[in-house]
């Protein structure tokens, strides 16, 4: 079972197990000078149709934030069409989706529903998983978490894992970063 799971924000983790191995990395939704608001939800909007298509997912699971305190309501209304943008994507391809609240996949993966950023990091690095920051760990612990509830098999958490960073690319409005881990991507085993 192909799965992916994406840690929403302006700099979203992905992390998929793919075809027997599992890949991650981050895409960068910044911003650029002179860019309006909208070109943040285009880009990734492109993005997230890449990556549907290099993964060809079976189930996509991502960290629903429902209510949370301290949630600024900048990050909110990103957080908000990211959403919008990524469920549009998995409808128009009758993908199955799977919300998780973040301390349920916290209290599955790290054993503590409010584990912060270092405590994901260092559960993560336990289970075999490299991850270049916080986000992209978040997206690990959530592959992880539907790896165990939707998976079942010998194969479900014994792929070796590959990291990439992908990122957007500076170069204006409407610049695209790839989907996946270009060529020289980071490898572990």
């Amino acid at each position: 079972m192909n799965i992916l799971a994406l840690d929403l924000g302006t700099r979203t983790g992905w992390a998929a197990h793919r075809n027997g191995s599992v890949e991650s990395g981050m895409g960068d939704f910044s911003l650029g000078r002179g860019e309006g608001p909208g070109v943040r939800f285009i880009s990734f909007e492109t993005w997230i149709g890449n990556l549907l298509a290099f993964v060809k997912p079976d189930l996509l699971a991502f960290e629903d934030i429902v209510r949370r305190q301290g949630f600024p309501g900048h990050s909110a209304e990103i957080y908000g069409g990211l959403k919008a943008v990524m469920l549009m994507a998995c409808e128009r391809r009758h993908l199955t989706v799977r919300p998780v609240a973040v301390g349920t996949w916290k209290k599955a993966v790290v054993g503590k529903g409010n584990a912060d950023k270092e405590e994901v990091m260092a559960a993560m690095r336990r289970l075999g998983y490299r991850a270049a920051e916080d986000n992209e760990a978040d997206a690990q612990g959530i592959l992880e978490w539907a790896r165990r509830t939707h998976s079942p098999g010998p194969d479900a958490t014994s792929a070796p894992m590959r990291t990439a960073t992908t990122t957007r690319p500076t170069g204006g409005p409407g610049a695209i970063p790839l989907p996946f881990p270009p060529p020289g991507r980071r490898t572990s085993s």
